[in-house]
């Protein structure tokens, strides 16, 4: 196992990423100091995310330092953290629609479910015109990168099989990225319920990656938890 670190000194790091069967880095502390991590290009980066905590997030698979975008994406989710925790019911296209001013600004097209689905080929016709198509969340042109963005009853629901498989047959993408609730309160039976619907799918990620028996087609999956 490898273990590499970002922070001030070695003995406090503020993220981690851990090389193994599966390679996930938790950025779910608080940042306390200078990182490689924190976007470089942002003005006084240390000042801005001061006391902010972070989302949970891992990425897959093995061996490689998380690609740029990632350390954007968890700072913009983190930007919104509250607003997501005080939103009710919060459904995923509320969820989406709260994270959109940052996905577009890290240059994402993003679905509204009122007026613009976002569909990325899958199969092509003649003159070479997309012949099946998928609807995704959102996706960024340059980078290549899926978006899936499920709430609620999300994992209960197979979602996250469903995105899985739908975004493994789209043409063309790289990186795919999958939001879930860390956790859901629901009543069932006059009982109360929680499903850990991020560790659930972190659990599934997991087992695909160490296994070895399901390839996905993507360079990397990246999970989060709001």
């Amino acid at each position: 196992m490898r273990v590499v670190t970002w922070g001030p000194t070695r003995s406090r790091p503020v993220c981690l990423f851990m090389v193994r069967w599966t390679s996930w880095y938790y950025a779910d502390d608080v940042l306390t100091g200078n990182s490689d991590f924190v976007d470089a290009k942002r003005e006084d980066p240390i000042e801005s995310y001061k006391s902010r905590t972070i989302p949970k997030m891992g990425l897959l698979p093995i061996s490689d330092t998380p690609p740029e975008w990632v350390s954007d994406m968890t700072l913009r989710i983190a930007d919104v953290r509250d607003v997501l925790a005080t939103t009710a019911p919060l459904t995923s296209d509320a969820a989406l629609g709260i994270m959109r001013p940052g996905l577009e600004e890290m240059g994402f097209e993003v679905e509204d479910g009122r007026s613009r689905r976002l569909r990325r080929p899958v199969l092509f016709g003649e003159q070479g015109v997309p012949r099946v198509t998928y609807e995704v969340d959102a996706y960024h042109p340059e980078s290549q990168i899926l978006l899936e963005v499920e709430a609620g009853r999300g994992w209960m629901g197979n979602a996250v099989y469903r995105d899985l498989v739908r975004t493994s047959l789209i043409v063309g993408a790289r990186f795919l990225v999958i939001g879930m609730l860390i956790e859901y309160r629901y009543k069932s039976g006059g009982r109360e319920t929680v499903n850990r619907s991020y560790e659930e799918a972190k659990n599934l990620l997991d087992a695909i990656y160490a296994s070895r028996r399901l390839a996905l087609p993507f360079e990397g999956v990246l999970l989060f938890g709001y």
